[in-house]
């Protein structure tokens, strides 16, 4: 099983990766690698997603679940038996969180283990997604330069980037899941 992001970039099982790209970009991703009943996928969200809303075709092989806090999100990857697990990035669910991020970081990075892929997605670099990208088996930063395709670098060049980002902020393409 290997997940295709863009030309030779692939996720491969028992790695977690940290993807930082376009909305746009990693939706189609979604909807054209991972949601098209070729995996069991578990696709965490916290409060908002800027995927789900742009996913037309959501299969019966994509559970999806939500995490509010930390604390659930260690729950849902503890309990996770997927093929992949696709973890939007949401910082505001570390903010509360008395342990260190690195506990975080260290359940996703079990979590990728056998046949299992683990993928965080986050458009844009925070403190948080800094913090857990080191325990990261690999970094993708894919950013536009010019409005051409998407670049992509390493892991050292993106750790690089991160300080150079602004923070991270909820903007208006993000909608509100509803229960399911």
């Amino acid at each position: 099983m290997e997940l295709d992001i863009a030309p030779e970039l692939e996720i491969h099982p028992g790695t977690f990766s940290v993807v930082i790209a376009p909305a746009s970009l990693m939706a189609a991703v979604v909807q054209n690698s991972v949601a098209p009943k070729r995996f069991l996928v578990l696709f965490i969200c916290g409060n908002y997603s800027r995927l789900l809303n742009r996913i037309s075709d959501r299969s019966a092989e994509m559970d999806i679940r939500r995490a509010f806090t930390a604390f659930q999100m260690l729950n849902i990857l503890g309990q996770a038996s997927h093929s992949v697990i696709f973890i939007e990035h949401d910082p505001t669910i570390y903010e509360d969180f008395d342990g260190p991020v690195e506990l975080i970081a260290g359940a996703m990075r079990e979590a990728a283990t056998g046949c299992t892929a683990v993928v965080l997605y986050s458009p844009a670099p925070d403190q948080f997604l800094n913090e857990i990208s080191r325990t990261a088996h690999r970094v993708f930063c894919m950013c536009q330069d010019d409005g051409s395709t998407p670049r992509r670098s390493s892991k050292r060049a993106a750790l690089g980037r991160y300080r150079r980002y602004p923070e991270y902020e909820v903007s208006g393409d993000q909608t509100t899941l509803e229960v399911f």
